[in-house]
């Protein structure tokens, strides 16, 4: 072929020419005639396209983070979903006008002073009662899913955000609602609301977004470290990981797995926790690409590996979140990937963000402080919208398991117990696996068998008392919807509360082995006696009960 043909009509013209076949890929003459008699322009234009290449899919840009707005804002949607729909089965039940610690009365003195900027919540509007707290929770249900099939909007964030923190305001009379991821989600929830737009659901992340995600991740991070290494002289030991999986508020079928590893593993796991914790997370702040995403990859997998040892509710969840800010596009598979946008933000949103970062830089003061200092406290905000927090758990781990069980009778003599939903009482139940849920009361009972029991019941966790009366009402009280289904028709006109030290029966493997009638999960031992048999008076109030025999006339023996 003469000089400069082949590159004219293509990479295979030569070898075309040299098989006889036409030099222009078209399939037969008359194709060629036509295109011919075209005016010159045309048939330029036809034989560039005949020529032209296929294009090759475009590379993921590395500078491109539109795969980890999308699954922040994604994952975010399913973990508030979860978490309203667990506010809408318990919360009456909880906190409601009948609930084990009403909120009315709390929320009526709060709105008597301050305004909405000292207490962000609905409640300045609207009254606390049963309806409203189911329509607050269905409200940010109905948001959070339409965040889940993808409506990325700032505005649908902003209404979760309320909801939640008009539900976390509401129950602060009680404990129910004081755990470190109620604000971890309301500080996700607020950054999240500026990784979005209001008007373009695939606007692109800005950077500052993205910083202060990583800022978030590092904190909640550090901080869980911190607290361990000064918190308990196991973590020093290494020995925690020997009892916590036996432990820990509500164990899964895999915990019975990681509980009898050997020691010698578990003990090299407590190093491999500090490592993560305390170490690793410095890296997610550390701008080189390759290192964030190991950093990211790291945190990501911590918390996975935690969260199929036991049910920690939507702690682990949440805490991957702000580490997927670590990854850019090419990062991800690239069956996950999202097309990279080529938009760019405005000034005023570029604005915004400035505005944003000197308010968290500001408002990380106390936090940093928090951090470095010895007598660190976990899970604190310092400001009233709960933007920036304390964060931390597990910092010392109990090396016993105790458990109050509740029973009823009509006789003092024979006793039926009652079964809560993931709680172990019943020795002969498989575990479960229920987070993200979170089943409220089963955590909160949990905090009982730490010693002295007696003075948590007193303190803390005092709505056993309401439990207790609210279990000997006649007719189908609130609080009957929060126990397992197998133990609602259980009735009795005598309450009692006994404390019991479990253990773990046998190794996973080992209890599957066996038929499922004879699968025994746990053992247990009676420890003491944390409430003696009650009954209920006719004022509605506990009062204790003469036991062997009921005295003639159902004599009170002393009013609780």
């Amino acid at each position: 072929l003469p000089s400069g043909t082949e590159a004219a009509l293509g990479g295979n013209a030569h070898r075309r020419w040299r098989k006889g076949q036409p030099l222009l890929p078209w399939h037969s003459s008359s194709q060629m005639v036509a295109v011919l008699r075209r005016p010159t322009r045309e048939r330029d234009a036809v034989t560039d396209a005949a020529v032209e290449e296929p294009p090759k899919p475009e590379a993921a840009a590395e500078d491109s983070f539109a795969t980890a707005k999308h699954s922040i804002c994604t994952a975010l949607g399913v973990v508030m979903a979860v978490h309203f729909y667990s506010a809408y089965v318990q919360n009456t039940a909880l906190i409601g006008a009948d609930g084990l610690v009403p909120c009315a009365a709390y929320v009526k003195e709060r709105v008597k002073t301050g305004s909405f900027w000292t207490w962000p919540c609905v409640w300045w509007w609207i009254e606390p009662t049963d309806a409203n707290l189911d329509a607050v929770a269905l409200t940010g249900l109905a948001n959070a899913l339409l965040l889940t099939v993808g409506a990325h909007y700032s505005h649908l964030v902003a209404i979760c955000w309320l909801c939640h923190s008009s539900i976390v305001n509401a129950a602060e009379a009680s404990s129910f609602y004081s755990y470190g991821w109620e604000t971890q989600l309301l500080e996700t929830a607020f950054l999240t609301i500026f990784l979005c737009s209001p008007t373009d659901r695939r606007a692109p992340p800005t950077r500052i977004v993205l910083w202060l995600f990583r800022w978030l991740a590092f904190r909640i991070s550090v901080g869980a470290g911190l607290i361990k290494v000064r918190g308990g002289s196991c973590w020093e030991r290494k020995t925690c990981l020997w009892y916590h999986f036996e432990t820990q508020p509500i164990p899964s079928p895999l915990s019975f797995f990681f509980h009898f590893l050997p020691k010698a593993i578990l003990s090299r796991g407590v190093d491999i926790d500090l490592i993560v914790q305390l170490y690793a997370s410095w890296l997610v702040l550390v701008p080189l690409r390759n290192v964030r995403r190991v950093a990211g990859y790291a945190q990501i997998a911590f918390m996975l590996n935690i969260a199929a040892s036991g049910n920690f509710s939507v702690l682990n969840h949440l805490t991957i979140l702000p580490s997927l800010a670590c990854l850019d596009d090419k990062a991800w598979p690239r069956c996950l990937r999202r097309a990279p946008t080529k938009k760019r933000r405005n000034l005023g949103r570029r604005m915004t963000d400035v505005v944003l970062l000197l308010v968290i830089a500001y408002l990380s003061r106390p936090v940093v402080a928090n951090l470095v200092s010895k007598n660190q406290v976990m899970n604190t905000s310092f400001d009233p919208f709960k933007l920036v927090n304390t964060y931390g758990a597990f910092g010392s781990v109990g090396e016993g398991r105790y458990e109050p069980v509740v029973a009823l009778s009509d006789d003092g003599t024979t006793w039926r117990e009652v079964d809560l939903p993931c709680k172990p009482t019943d020795v002969r139940r498989r575990p479960c696996f229920s987070a993200p849920y979170h089943h409220r009361l089963d955590w909160n009972i949990w905090f009982i068998g730490f010693k002295p029991h007696r003075q948590m019941l007193e303190g803390r966790e005092r709505w056993l008392y309401a439990f207790l009366a609210q279990l000997l009402r006649d007719g189908d009280a609130p609080a009957r919807r929060l126990v397992d289904a197998s133990s609602r028709d259980v009735r009795g006109r005598i309450a009692r509360v006994h404390m019991y030290r479990y253990r773990m029966a046998a190794p996973l493997a080992q209890i599957l082995g066996t038929a499922p009638a004879e699968r025994v999960w746990w053992t247990r031992a009676f420890e003491e006696v944390l409430i003696p048999p009650v009954v209920l008076r006719a004022d509605g109030n506990l009062a204790y009960f003469e036991a062997p025999r009921p005295p003639p006339g159902n004599r009170f023996v002393e009013r609780i």
